[in-house]
């Protein structure tokens, strides 16, 4: 199973949408930050969180 990465994004929504989707971020051999996702459907799952309309609130602080 080939995993999916992303560039890292700085924006907490989008770290947050990394959480409940499955996804982690992992820190590279060339010590690049990145978005890792085990599955596509991971991947997919953060797309379809990311690009929801409304803002969603999360209740973090």
């Amino acid at each position: 199973m080939k995993t999916v990465e992303i560039p890292f994004s700085r924006s907490r929504e989008d770290q947050v949408n990394l959480g409940l989707s499955g996804g982690y971020i992992t820190i590279k051999p060339d010590n690049e930050i990145v978005f890792q996702f085990d599955t596509q459907e991971q991947y997919q799952k953060y797309l379809e969180l990311k690009n929801k309309k409304g803002g969603a609130t999360y209740g973090i602080s």
